[in-house]
């Protein structure tokens, strides 16, 4: 694997010395991802530097077909730049093979999903289990893990039942005890509290604070501005590009267009990522 010279104090071409801090646990350096299929390019992102220190909660919002979904993905080793690179912890991990990708995704990383990705017909320890499954950790380790990680997000008492025995809360829950399990460096959390109603929506993001306040780094894609409020830092994307980096509860309400969805008789289909297609 070929890797790429990095400047000493991981100081991008032409960014501010305040750049030169302890090392980040997320570090992007001009992220550019170009989807093309003939004649058809998309340039969901166009040069996206950004730096995430240890224990930080950053909020992640801009209008559909921004780059929210495509960042997310790179930064959780799902999908590879086209051009810049992308360190955790220090390491890079833009020209990593798969093997490579999947160690680091095991252990640096917890992901939680808007739909969950539960199994059904495992119990909410045993999904919460999983990762550690894959880490080759003994079945006793694994449940008392599990359960410690379910204690945490106040499930202990459901660690039997089956996932359509939980309501869109619990549900969500067990996803994020199985994001702690491993005790990974970073949470990403992509649109977690979308299919959730208000009160449930709060209840998991209450969790997400008592988790960065114990020192998690967490980063969150949202469309909705009160959920990014949560946040301590909010960066708004648009058209691939950083439009805004400030605090969440300094920064004014994003003005954003209603998404437009793709008409299939103009617009591309696959390959393309749903949010990177926006036709008139």
């Amino acid at each position: 694997m070929t890797r790429r010279a990095i400047r000493p104090d991981h100081r991008p071409e032409g960014k501010p010395a305040e750049w030169a801090k302890p090392t980040p646990v997320i570090l992007c350096e001009n992220i550019g991802k170009v989807y093309s299929s003939g004649r058809i390019r998309v340039d969901a992102l166009r040069g996206v530097s950004l730096r995430i220190e240890e224990g930080e909660f950053l909020a992640v919002m801009g209008p559909s077909g921004s780059g929210k979904s495509t960042l997310m993905n790179i930064i959780g080793t799902l999908d590879r730049p086209t051009s810049g690179t992308c360190l955790l912890a220090g390491i890079e991990v833009s020209g990593m093979d798969g093997n490579g990708l999947a160690r680091v995704r095991n252990r640096e990383i917890g992901f939680v999903f808007q739909n969950f990705n539960l199994f059904p017909r495992m119990t909410a320890i045993r999904n919460v289990e999983l990762p550690l499954v894959y880490a080759g950790l003994p079945a006793r380790e694994r449940g008392l893990r599990a359960g410690e990680a379910l204690d945490r997000v106040g499930l202990s008492g459901r660690a039997l039942h089956f996932p359509n025995e939980l309501s869109g809360g619990q549900r969500q829950r067990v996803a994020i005890a199985r994001a702690l399990v491993a005790g990974p460096r970073i949470i990403l959390a992509d649109e977690p509290t979308g299919n959730l109603d208000t009160g449930a929506g709060e209840e998991i993001m209450a969790i997400f604070r008592n988790l960065n306040a114990g020192g998690a780094t967490i980063v969150l894609v949202t469309h909705e501005r009160e959920i990014a409020r949560h946040a301590s830092r909010l960066v708004v994307l648009r058209d691939g590009l950083v439009e805004s980096d400030g605090p969440a509860s300094a920064a004014p309400a994003p003005a954003f267009l209603p998404p437009i969805f793709p008409d299939s008789a103009s617009c591309p289909a696959a390959p393309f990522p749903r949010e990177a297609v926006r036709c008139p």
